[in-house]
């Protein structure tokens, strides 16, 4: 008897924690690496970000880089959308500059998609590609008279 819950234990923690993996990620951010080694990626924002498309131009002797793509919630339910990061990265993938804009609305509704567009003036000369992401708690700057928090 013994060995049979021991065995049920062992199948069942397992599932458990595969099932419900955005809970785990949520409680513990750092097994979200493990998930994706694993080849199984965990969303915890309940967005995505599509068709994601950059075009350089000049105006008025400046380079301008504009960005723009969809937000896509993928959630049952309203979920908040925070800031967008965007990187430019030169050759390699260093980071050369990144900016923070905000999105154009505070929250999505199921299903709902949302255009976005981001510009920069006078884009780095050694940019190769962009990188665009959601804004982490590392990327919001201080509020004034407060200190920024330590960098991990």
């Amino acid at each position: 008897m013994r060995g049979i819950a021991v065995v049920l234990f062992a199948v069942a923690v397992p599932g458990l924690l595969l099932a419900q993996r955005e809970m785990v990620v949520r409680a513990v951010p750092q097994t979200a690496g493990l998930y994706a080694r694993a080849g199984f990626p965990v969303n915890s924002r309940g967005l995505q970000l599509r068709d994601v498309k950059s075009i350089l131009s000049e105006e008025n002797s400046q380079r301008v880089l504009m960005v723009e793509g969809h937000i896509a919630n993928i959630r049952t339910g309203t979920t908040a959308v925070p800031d967008l990061r965007v990187s430019v990265r030169a050759e390699g993938g260093r980071e050369v500059y990144h900016w923070i804009t905000p999105a154009p609305k505070n929250k999505l509704a199921q299903g709902e998609t949302l255009l976005f567009r981001a510009r920069l003036v006078a884009a780095p000369e050694d940019g190769r590609d962009i990188k665009i992401q959601f804004a982490g708690k590392e990327d919001v700057p201080a509020a004034p008279g407060k200190k920024p928090a330590p960098a991990k």
